[in-house]
């Protein structure tokens, strides 16, 4: 069976740095680490640029996921002291030039602020060059790979559930004839509520958490779905003058919340089955209106 392979970018300057990392990923192991050096910011752009380059070739050429014969670098190792750029504007560099790639900072600095800021901008972790050891430098990368992997994976999904939920909208729209009529008046003029009226929008959003779990699990456990709360909600978002995307911006709010707070089978069924919910909190909110249009005519 062959081990698997792991192409890391090391940009590193010090020799003797470069050799301990070399013997580290070189020894005996369950992964096979393919290490690319180069020793200045400049080469290290440049270098991912062309990879980058190439990649994008591959791709264009064909559809299908060539990730196991790529060109392109699974992980960089990254000193933030190089002879053309230090500190956290090295990383902003390489960061903006490769934002999809995981990336571990080395440093000579055992430095607690500048390790929080690093990771508040990006980085999957930082390293201490003197205590680093090789069960330590092994599986940083391998967590660093995963999680960016898992990030990737959920970025991508919210950005699907956004376009499914204008898919949703523009169906609804025009299903109940919103393009036109008194009640589309109604829905659309008077602008965001979480802008108009940012503390009750939050207290509907609260509402909302509350809500989409009942509904979830309502839809898991095949219990009663929960209407009495739908058209409550519906009631109180169309007395404070809200509309379809106020109801857009309550799910996105929740969904943002559970992103870090569940597993990711939990989280298909909550961006999946919670598209229901938007729809029938969409239907009770057209309701509300209808009536209150016709109790004032």
């Amino acid at each position: 069976m062959n081990k698997p392979n792991i192409r890391v970018l090391l940009i590193e300057d010090n020799p003797g740095d470069v050799l301990l990392i070399e013997e580290i990923l070189s020894s005996v192991g369950t992964t096979i680490y393919d290490l690319v050096i180069v020793d200045n910011l400049k080469s290290g752009v440049r270098l991912i640029s062309s990879q980058k380059a190439e990649e994008d070739e591959k791709q264009s050429v064909s559809k299908q996921s060539c990730s196991s014969e790529s060109a392109f670098f699974d992980a960089i190792l990254l000193d933030l002291s190089l002879p053309d750029s230090d500190g956290l504007e090295t990383f902003a560099s390489i960061k903006d030039n490769s934002p999809e790639l995981p990336i571990v900072i080395l440093s000579g600095t055992d430095d607690e602020r500048l390790a929080t800021e690093a990771v508040k901008q990006g980085a999957q972790d930082y390293l201490v060059k003197g205590q680093i050891e090789s069960n330590l430098l092994r599986r940083s990368i391998r967590y660093a790979i995963e999680r960016n992997r898992i990030q990737r994976e959920l970025n991508d999904a919210r950005e699907q559930e956004k376009k499914e939920l204008k898919s949703a909208l523009a169906s609804q729209q025009a299903l109940m004839g919103w393009q036109t009529g008194s009640v589309t008046a109604k829905m659309s003029g008077f602008g965001p509520l979480q802008k108009r009226n940012p503390e009750v929008f939050y207290q509907f959003q609260s509402a909302y958490d509350s809500l989409l779990d009942k509904y979830i699990d309502s839809v898991s456990y095949q219990t009663e779905v929960p209407r009495h709360a739908i058209s409550e909600l519906a009631s109180l978002v169309g007395k404070q003058a809200g509309g379809p995307r106020d109801v857009i911006e309550l799910h996105r709010g929740s969904i943002n919340k559970r992103i870090e707070q569940v597993s990711a089978k939990k989280l298909k069924s909550y961006t999946v089955d919670g598209r229901l919910l938007v729809m029938e909190l969409l239907g009770s909110l057209v309701d509300y209106y209808r009536l209150d249009i016709s109790r004032n005519s």
